[in-house]
C-alpha cells in the first residue's frame, strides 16, 4: 500500500492505490531534495529547529512544486506534544504555511472534511500519523510522539471524527509513517510502565537495567483498533528514523536537527 516514489527534486512514501481510486494523497517525507546545511540538510520543513527562515521557505516551495499543493494552502499545527486535535475549514489555509506563528495553537492533530485543504504534522522521531475515512472522505494529521501515544492523541482523532463528520471507524485507513522504532527507542522504567498499564505489556518489546525499548507503531496499531479501526486497514511505512539516516532524527543527531513531514490532502 506504501511505496516510495520520485516526485521531482524529493522522494514520498505514499499510496498511489488511495490516490488513484480514491483521490487522496497521503505523503511522508525524508530530508533529501532540500537547501538547508549542515543539521538541517536538506529538505528541513520546520521554521522553529534553527534553520535559516529563507530556506526553510525554498524547502517548502520545492515540496510544494513537486505534490501539486503550496504552503498558502497548508494547515499546520502548533504540536505541543498534547493530545488536542483541531477540526478546520477553509477558513484555516495557510495557517502555518509560510510561517510557524499562525499555526493552529494548542494542536498537535487536524481533521477536515474539505477538498483541497492539506493537513501537514512535522516529525523527527515521533509518529506521523494520516487518518482517512472511505465513504465520508474525511481526513485527519496527527503528530503522535511518545508522551502524545500516552495520552491518546490517535484516539481522540479517532473520536473527533466519528463527532465532527459522522465516520465509521471500520471505515477509516491509518497510516504510519517513518519514526523511531523499538528499536532505538529507550524510555525510563517508570514511563514504560505506564505503556504497560495504559495500553498494554506487548509494547515493551526489551528491557535493560535502566530503561525499556518501546513500540509506539504497536501502541497505536492497539489504540485504534480498540476504537474500531480494523487491524487491516492500518499501513506502517516500517522504517525506523533513529536508524535511517535519510530521515532527520532528534535522538541521533543529539537534539539539533531538521523536521520531515506527513501530509495530506483530498483533490
Amino acid at each position: 500500500m506504501l511505496v516510495s516514489v520520485s516526485k521531482g527534486k524529493t522522494w514520498i512514501i505514499t499510496s498511489p492505490y488511495i490516490y488513484d481510486n480514491y483521490g487522496i494523497f497521503v505523503g511522508f517525507t525524508n530530508r533529501l531534495g532540500g537547501v538547508s546545511n549542515g543539521k538541517f540538510e536538506s529538505l528541513n520543513l520546520s521554521y522553529r529547529v534553527g534553520d535559516l527562515p529563507e530556506n526553510v521557505t525554498r524547502n517548502r516551495m520545492i515540496l510544494s512544486s513537486d505534490i501539486g499543493v503550496y504552503p498558502d494552502r497548508w494547515v499546520v499545527p502548533e504540536q505541543i506534544h498534547g493530545f488536542r486535535v483541531s477540526a478546520v475549514s477553509y477558513s484555516a489555509a495557510g495557517k502555518g504555511g509560510m510561517n510557524d506563528k499562525s499555526a493552529i495553537p494548542g494542536s498537535d492533530g487536524l481533521i477536515t472534511n474539505c477538498n483541497k485543504l492539506p493537513l501537514f504534522v512535522l516529525v523527527a522521531d515521533c509518529v506521523p500519523v494520516l487518518l482517512f475515512d472511505l465513504y465520508t472522505r474525511t481526513i485527519a494529521a496527527v503528530h503522535a510522539g511518545w508522551r502524545g501515544v500516552l495520552r491518546g492523541i490517535a484516539v481522540e482523532a479517532v473520536r473527533r471524527m466519528k463527532e465532527n463528520y459522522g465516520c465509521t471507524p471500520s471505515n477509516i485507513l491509518a497510516f504510519l509513517g517513518p519514526h523511531i522504532k523499538s528499536c532505538c527507542l529507550q524510555l525510563e522504567h517508570e514511563i514504560a510502565r505506564n505503556f504497560e498499564n495504559e495500553i498494554d505489556r506487548s509494547v515493551i518489546e526489551d528491557t535493560k537495567e535502566n530503561s525499556c525499548f518501546v513500540s509506539l507503531e504497536k501502541a497505536l496499531v492497539i489504540q485504534l483498533e480498540l476504537q474500531g479501526v480494523k487491524r487491516d486497514n492500518i499501513y506502517s511505512s516500517g522504517i525506523c528514523t533513529c536508524c535511517n539516516n535519510e530521515y532527520f532524527s532528534y535522538r541521533r543527531d543529539g537534539g539539533i536537527t531538521g523536521r520531515q513531514a506527513g501530509i495530506i490532502f483530498s483533490i
